[in-house]
């Protein structure tokens, strides 16, 4: 018997609640649409399951990842040899309207975060409108759009040090910089945030909502697809880059970076991540060959390697 049925059976022994699944192609836990076979894909119901299974996988030297919606990610055709979690619970899905803040949930969608602020005539928050991840995942690379992000917002967060301390961490004991958090325990789980609270009214939060919905489709290719795929150079969008050394259009296989909006790589149905990262590293090639810019993705790409001894 090898480590991961080792793995499973630790799980069904101590009568896990969360639910797994043995084989998720990952294409489907990502807006691209790329990807082979993790071993175990995860759906965690608590932090208390959240922690065991943490335990078991240390146990076991096996290899995970927690994700979110899957935004900005990039899996390997081959798949991914250990397991997945998603945190999907009641907890993490939670929002508790607080004096002077919003207890959020990682797992939350910013739709569902929105709404909410609808509700309670809480503003500050509508420039996440249209961005397609959790909590969670916005939080770890400090999404943002129309010059504002979500780092400005965030009080404190919840974290899980694996396999299982919990802790606050203040606002100022974190860094937040373009598209990147730090000051994280290394391998640290966010958990919940607590987000500063401003008030609105329901009229002014759906005016703003809808200005950035439509501003945001304008420019948005149709199909499956990363949010952007390189980070702004200083002084410079990341499409005008893509534009000057006229990549616009360019194809690998079954990816291409849209004519609507350059710095969107888009999944015509059957692209495979050796298409992407081949368009990725032709752009990041011509970046520095034509304008001498290195251009920083904001997409990870999650390498199929083995588990770490």
């Amino acid at each position: 018997m090898n480590r991961l049925n080792f793995f499973i059976s630790a799980m069904q022994e101590k009568k896990i609640k969360s639910a797994w699944i043995l084989g998720m192609p990952l294409s489907r836990l990502t807006t691209i649409g790329v990807g082979g076979l993790c071993s175990v894909y995860i759906l965690v119901r608590s932090v208390a399951d959240l922690m065991e299974i943490l335990k078991e996988i240390r146990k076991k030297r096996l290899r995970y990842k927690v994700i979110g919606n899957g935004s900005n990610l990039l899996f390997d055709d081959s798949g991914f040899k250990g397991i997945i979690l998603k945190l999907t619970g009641k907890s993490f899905q939670a929002i508790k309207d607080l004096p002077g803040e919003l207890v959020c949930g990682a797992g939350i969608s910013s739709q569902k975060l929105l709404r909410f602020c609808m509700q309670k005539k809480i503003g500050g928050l509508e420039f996440l409108t249209g961005i397609p991840g959790t909590l969670g995942g916005m939080i770890r690379m400090n999404a943002g759009a129309f010059s504002q992000d979500i780092g400005g917002r965030v009080k404190r967060l919840r974290v899980l040090i694996p396999p299982s301390k919990l802790a606050w961490i203040k606002s100022a004991s974190l860094r937040f910089e373009y598209r990147k958090l730090k000051g994280l325990p290394q391998g640290a789980i966010i958990l919940q945030a607590a987000l500063r609270k401003k008030a609105s009214s329901r009229q002014s939060i759906s005016e703003k909502v809808n200005f950035f919905r439509i501003e945001r489709e304008k420019r948005r290719p149709k199909g499956k697809t990363f949010g952007s795929v390189f980070k702004n150079p200083e002084g410079l969008h990341a499409w005008e880059v893509i534009e000057r050394i006229g990549l616009r259009g360019y194809r690998s296989g079954g990816a291409c970076l849209s004519t609507c909006h350059p710095n969107w790589i888009v999944n015509s149905g059957h692209a495979s991540s050796r298409d992407i990262l081949r368009i990725i590293k032709i752009v990041k090639r011509k970046a520095k060959e034509k304008l001498n810019i290195d251009l920083e993705t904001e997409v990870e790409y999650v390498e199929n390697r083995k588990v770490r001894k």
